[in-house]
């Protein structure tokens, strides 16, 4: 259920650098429980497998956000007034 509250929540990393940040705490959840869910209960594969994958995603995203606005960022040129 993680994995799916983070990507729905997704649209968050495309606020600069903070956005990013924030988006990396309930996907990463996701992964833990993913993780959590598969040594606690075999059987339920698709729950944990579906939490796995959405987290794993929901954090790349997160990561890559970071990574575009810092680039930006670092490439904006300053002007001194």
């Amino acid at each position: 259920m993680a994995g799916v509250i983070g990507l729905l929540g997704s649209p968050i990393v495309f606020l600069p650098i903070v956005g990013g940040i924030l988006g990396l705490f309930i996907p990463a959840a996701a992964v833990v429980l993913g993780f959590l869910g598969k040594s606690k209960e075999p059987q339920a594969r698709g729950f944990w497998l579906t939490g796995l994958i959405t987290g794993f995603i929901g954090v790349g995203m997160a990561l890559v956000s970071i990574v575009i606005w810092s680039v930006f960022f670092a490439t904006v040129p300053n002007s001194s007034f």
